[in-house]
């Protein structure tokens, strides 16, 4: 069995909550400093760099509208909504996001890419990663051609919702420029491998090449059991109990 890494906290939740929010990320970082959280950035024309899993507004703000218009004073009157109900929460940028990890943890960030959206989303993120070289930053995205731009000396999430037919020699493309297979990860949709009778095995094997795999969304139960049991790092909405299963079961 492969041992499971610390668990990443999905939208930056210690548990449930108006995920990709300052206010999640703070109390994450209090609970554990050197926690590390996925979240996700989008880009507009206004050359924002919104923190937001959704291109429309409405999904997920009080917002109408596309995410890709966003200037500065749209977002400034922006709030997060969670479980329909709109909340106090601004929605941050991701200059935001990195000054408030201040070097602690990893952030693994998503590249959001929609319909529409203007071209410049990746040299923008790598602008502002410049700024903070102290900060641990990983990149993953469905939109793979733009992880292939990503430079070696960051690590790359690639991620899936369907089962690959091929997974080990996919990621295998991703080796260019000197990366290594250690900074190459996969990031499945936890559905897919875990009910899949063939995703132990294709698991196994993408770990046999030396790439981790980290699963979204992972929740409490059976799914804990069966991410530790195969060495896969769970992305979870519950950050806290998958810390506290996790060291449990390592005790």
């Amino acid at each position: 069995m492969t041992k499971t890494r610390k668990p990443i906290a999905h939208r930056g939740r210690k548990h449930p909550g108006p995920g990709n929010t300052l206010a999640e990320f703070q109390e994450l970082l209090a609970f554990d400093p050197e926690a590390e959280a996925e979240t996700d950035v989008r880009f507009t024309w206004k050359k924002r760099k919104p923190v937001l899993h959704d291109t429309l507004l409405e999904a997920a703000t009080n917002g109408e509208g596309w995410a890709n218009l966003l200037g500065l004073d749209e977002l400034a009157d922006l709030r997060v909504k969670h479980g329909g109900q709109v909340t106090e929460h601004k929605v941050p940028e991701l200059e935001d996001v990195v000054r408030l990890f201040n070097g602690h943890g990893v952030i693994h960030l998503e590249l959001k890419y929609g319909p529409g959206d203007p071209p410049g989303l990746l040299p923008a993120v790598l602008e502002v990663l410049e700024r903070f070289p102290a900060q641990q930053v990983e990149l993953s995205s469905f939109y793979h051609p733009a992880l292939l731009r990503v430079p070696s000396r960051i690590k790359i999430g690639v991620l899936t919702n369907t089962m690959l037919l091929n997974t080990v020699g996919y990621l295998r493309d991703f080796l260019v420029d000197g990366r290594t297979p250690d900074t190459v990860a996969w990031h499945p949709d936890i559905n897919n491998i875990y009910w899949d009778p063939e995703g132990p095995d294709l698991v196994a094997a993408v770990q046999a090449q030396g790439h981790e795999v980290r699963a979204y969304t992972v929740n409490p139960g059976k799914m804990f059991d069966w991410t530790f049991e195969h060495g896969i790092r769970p992305i979870s909405d519950f950050y806290a109990e998958a810390v506290d299963y996790l060291a449990r079961k390592s005790a």
